[in-house]
């Protein structure tokens, strides 16, 4: 069985700074005395133009469990940094000027959207 010190522990031999183009770290905590949660954050920002700066972000916070073995650690910090970068590149990622893939778009005009548009796929004869 995990404690938090076994965690930060393993989280300490995980390097992911280098991951992005600004430098990554890990922030370990926990929603209470059983439950911590790993974060990856990034204190330098990026910036993604709509705030004119760099600004410093933090992903989701990912439950872990007392019961995970390493390995379910690991890979979950990995599943982190991996959401978090597509994360930051759904903002950056542009077409016509527009971040049409941007998370932070209000989900009602995302379905405002897709009630207005027609599907342009060619039906297979």
């Amino acid at each position: 069985m995990q404690t938090i010190v076994s965690i930060a522990d393993l989280l300490d031999l995980i390097d992911i700074e280098r991951c992005w183009s600004q430098p990554l770290s890990l922030r370990l905590g926990q929603f209470n005395s059983t439950h911590p949660w790993v974060q990856v954050v990034c204190e330098e920002g990026v910036d993604t133009s709509v705030a004119g700066s760099a600004l410093p972000w933090r992903g989701r916070k990912w439950a872990l469990s007392l019961h995970m073995t390493d390995a379910e650690i690991v890979s979950t910090v990995w599943m982190a940094v991996q959401a978090a970068v597509l994360h930051e590149v759904r903002e950056l990622f542009t077409f016509s000027g527009a971040a049409i893939y941007d998370p932070h778009h209000p989900l009602n005009g995302q379905v405002t959207l897709a009630l207005s548009e027609r599907d342009t796929r060619e039906e297979i004869p």
